[in-house]
């Protein structure tokens, strides 16, 4: 995880990382959380002294109810949310958890295409060619 939140490629034309923020990572691998949804989120969704997590409704996928729980309902939750919140620069909790108000699948597209040696496949022999600096993303 902190590999993928501190990768070396930190920069783009506009001066914001292409990169998924430590929050989101957290969210989406410790609470299975959809990724068209964690954009819409902001840390206030994390109620850091009563230890509870807190989704309203419109931003859940049923948009019928708020979704509440306890983050010690999920091993390790408190701490990697900790974790992330330091690594993200200790955000307020009217800072949106990706960092901005925006779907990252194209962040995720770039950095993939940044790093294509990671992704090349060989199609004749179909393994991975770590050495090819060439991809087929």
């Amino acid at each position: 995880i902190d590999w993928m939140s501190y990768c070396k490629y930190r920069t783009c034309n506009r001066g914001r990382p292409p990169r998924p923020r430590a929050g989101y990572i957290v969210m989406k691998l410790f609470m299975g959380a959809r990724s068209e949804l964690i954009p819409l989120w902001k840390w206030s969704v994390w109620h850091k002294e009563a230890g509870r997590i807190v989704i309203p409704a419109n931003q859940t996928k049923g948009k019928e109810v708020d979704v509440e729980f306890n983050v010690s309902q999920i091993p390790n939750l408190q701490e990697w949310l900790e974790w992330a919140w330091e690594i993200d620069g200790c955000p307020s909790d009217n800072e949106f958890i990706t960092g901005h108000h925006c779907h990252t699948d194209g962040i995720r597209k770039k950095w993939i295409n940044m790093n294509k040696n990671i992704f090349s496949v060989s199609e004749k022999q179909r393994f991975y060619d770590l050495s090819s600096k060439h991809g087929n993303y």
